[in-house]
């Protein structure tokens, strides 16, 4: 079985580089911040909810929606929390 949270962590660093998507025209944290935040609104959760099974602060939730800055060993509890794929994010 592929641990999914190394998956991720290997995308990321492989993909570490300041550049902008040429779809979006947009830093990719920037991008980031938005699909956490449209994922956010297309749940019917709460954020109180959404954190309690992430296991983070409601202020490191705004910090995401704020910036796109997230560890990525909350990316994947986020992603189910909030029914996407990881690599959504």
């Amino acid at each position: 079985m592929v641990n999914l949270r190394l998956v991720v962590l290997s995308v990321y660093c492989s993909q570490n580089q300041l550049m902008v998507d040429p779809r979006e025209n947009k830093l990719p944290n920037l991008l980031l911040a938005e699909r956490i935040s449209s994922s956010m609104r297309a749940s019917d959760k709460t954020i109180e909810q959404v954190v309690g099974e992430v296991g983070c602060s409601k202020n490191a939730y705004y910090k995401w929606v704020k910036t796109g800055h997230i560890d990525v060993n909350n990316i994947i509890p986020l992603a189910e929390a909030l029914s996407v794929h990881p690599f959504y994010f």
